[in-house]
């Protein structure tokens, strides 16, 4: 079976290869690439048929690398110039959108491999907080009498929320993840980003409930210190 990243992953790969070493203009072409096969795509070319015609209408790397050398233009100005005529784009504004729309080479396996790398301490923390810690502080706090502020209140009462819907919703996730494998193609190209930007605030959130949970600790533990005496 035809697997369209897996090519164009290759694809790119090779035109590395061949001397087109400029990261930008790579990254370009790949965009390009993929609206390409989407166009061929929509009118009615198989996916396998649409990357083939694809590529050859953006040409060989080498043919490219050696057409670029004879005007002395760099690599990404006669990219620009041959792709990008018909949309008046300044400089300023396009290098704005390829900073914003990061294309996606990378197998899913590293993405998900790195994902589970970088969220799996902060998930088994927060799950060791909530089913060892959380309880004995609550009740800490009842027999000190304690009070928590209500932002640390609201942060608690997720944590817990999250815990008691803990399997509901990694069956969820986990469904939409397979959909978005099957169906989606603009997943593949956003899904190192996603990925990203979830970790970063998955780690937060369980830094914040820490801390939370500390904080409520002290202050439980400052009221209980005239009862002691």
């Amino acid at each position: 079976m035809f697997d369209l990243e897996s090519s164009i992953a290759t694809w790119c790969r090779d035109m590395f290869a061949a001397g087109l070493r400029d990261a930008s203009a790579l990254d370009e072409l790949e965009s390009h690439l993929r609206d390409d096969i989407g166009h061929q795509i929509r009118s009615g070319r198989s996916v396998e048929d649409a990357f083939i015609l694809a590529t050859r209408q953006i040409g060989r790397a080498a043919h490219l690398r050696t057409e670029f050398a004879k005007t002395g233009e760099t690599l990404w100005e006669k990219i620009r110039r041959i792709l990008f005529i018909p949309l008046p784009l300044p400089k300023l504004q396009f290098a704005n959108h390829m900073s914003t729309t990061p294309s996606n080479s990378e197998p899913r396996w590293a993405t998900y491999s790195k994902t589970i790398t970088f969220i799996l301490p902060a998930i088994l923390l927060w799950v060791a907080s909530t089913i060892f810690v959380l309880p004995k502080l609550k009740q800490i706090c009842q027999v000190s009498g304690t009070i928590a502020p209500k932002p640390m209140l609201f942060i608690l009462a997720l944590s817990d929320l999250f815990k008691n819907y803990l399997v509901i919703s990694a069956i969820l996730f986990f469904g939409v993840l397979v959909l978005l494998e099957w169906r989606s193609r603009l997943w593949a190209r956003h899904r190192r980003l996603i990925f990203g930007m979830a970790a970063f605030t998955l780690n937060s959130a369980v830094l914040i409930a820490i801390t939370a949970m500390f904080i409520l600790a002290v202050l439980a533990g400052s009221h209980l210190l005239p009862q002691a005496r």
